[in-house]
């Protein structure tokens, strides 16, 4: 599996790169949306986990962008202060999950099944 994880918080992205490390053969990182579109060009990943809210381009605009090109890509979005709105609007492209530590690597092994 090829995964792909979007965060503007380096040391939140190292943890879920270190999480997918047993399920996935490649994993990238990008600190936002307009990067995570360029590497998913290259990658074609299985797998996304991305932030909803960061600098330059937001979580959901890279999403559509990479699921217009890689539409068999899962999508996984994570984030612990969005509002229900934005949750809603995520949801409509993967599934939504928090950043909750605790509950963070069953949640993404689960979505990489």
């Amino acid at each position: 599996m090829r995964a792909l994880v979007v965060d503007d918080d380096a040391a939140f992205r190292s943890l879920v790169v270190a999480l997918l490390a047993d399920v996935a053969d490649v994993v990238e990182q990008a600190a936002d949306g307009q990067v995570a579109i360029q590497l998913a060009h290259d990658l074609r990943p299985d797998l996304v986990v991305m932030d909803i809210t960061m600098p330059r381009m937001d979580g959901i605009s890279a999403a559509r962008a990479i699921l217009q090109a890689h539409p068999s890509a899962r999508m996984v979005f994570h984030s612990g202060t969005e509002t229900a709105k934005k949750l809603s609007e995520a949801s409509a492209y993967g599934v939504v999950i928090g950043k909750d530590v605790t509950d963070l690597r069953a949640e993404l092994y689960a979505a990489a099944a």
